[in-house]
């Protein structure tokens, strides 16, 4: 309810007098916080006022983007104006409550002068001063120059703790734009199960050449299955060998895809290594984790 009275107090400042203002208090009534946070994020862009930056804070914290509404209100808080100071109370007890899903973030960058993002929001350039705070989780920090992403990794975050992130140009960015790792992984894992549906095609034929062999086709009158038949026992034995390599093969794919997805997930970028090559029964792996 305090939070709600940040919004509908009359207004004591110039801002409130803009129509994008209005209709953002509006669509924080309805409910429609993204929205809303889209109105407020445009004032704030025109008008760089504290009061606007509170807002776009305050709609940050309504849609759980708590490491956003975290540096906001507090850079909206550290600046004179007339609106945040009458409800300084009420905003320092929404800052009490997001503290409490953030945790901070200290990143360290390879490189001067390129921006860094949390989560899609710009937190500063590097190198930052220090850390910043972070949505409790899983978090994405991006390295940008020129608007390209140059540099990616994943990093969880404890809410009331110091995480910290390491970063280098090229790390976990692919030409796509995606984890270079998860790409190899989602490969091998699709190559993996194609290798597996071919152990199935394999095995029965192997199967059929079997039931070929103790048939009567195979043991007519007059001659042995060897002089009927004399093809078979190759066959089947060529299409059981295939099956056992396709499954060795295929294993060590779908094992070497999952490790790679995983540790794509979970930001190893440019601190990890695997590597892959052809082995006796498939393929073997080397990781650095």
């Amino acid at each position: 309810m305090l939070l709600l009275t940040v919004l509908w107090i009359p207004a004591l400042a110039e801002a409130q007098t803009e129509p994008e203002w209005q209709r953002g208090v509006e669509l924080r009534r309805q409910g429609q916080d993204a929205a809303a946070l889209e109105v407020f994020a445009a004032l704030h862009a025109r008008t760089a006022s504290p009061a606007s930056l509170a807002q776009v804070a305050l709609a940050e914290q309504a849609l759980g983007r708590w490491g956003a509404a975290a540096l906001h209100l507090d850079a909206a808080l550290a600046r004179p104006d007339a609106w945040v100071t009458e409800r300084r109370g009420a905003l320092a007890q929404a800052r009490d409550e997001i503290t409490r899903h953030v945790g901070q973030l200290e990143v360290l960058v390879s490189r001067a002068g390129l921006t860094v993002e949390v989560d899609g929001t710009a937190v500063g350039t590097s190198p930052l001063p220090g850390p910043v705070p972070a949505t409790e989780g899983t978090v994405v920090v991006r390295l940008r120059e020129a608007g390209r992403v140059v540099g990616e990794r994943r990093v969880t975050v404890q809410p009331g703790a110091l995480s910290r992130a390491s970063l280098e140009v090229g790390a976990g960015v692919s030409a796509s734009g995606g984890g270079a790792l998860g790409v190899v992984g989602g490969v091998s894992l699709g190559v993996g199960g194609g290798a597996l549906v071919g152990v199935a095609v394999a095995w029965a034929l192997r199967e059929s050449h079997v039931q070929r062999w103790n048939s009567d086709e195979c043991w007519p009158a007059g001659a042995t299955r060897m002089e009927a038949c004399p093809g078979e026992p190759d066959a089947w034995s060529a299409a059981e060998t295939a099956a056992i390599v396709l499954g060795a093969a295929g294993g060590a794919l779908l094992v070497a895809g999952a490790v790679l997805l995983i540790v794509d997930a979970s930001g190893g970028g440019g601190e990890t290594a695997l590597a892959c090559a052809p082995g006796l029964l498939g393929v073997s792996c080397q990781g650095r984790f």
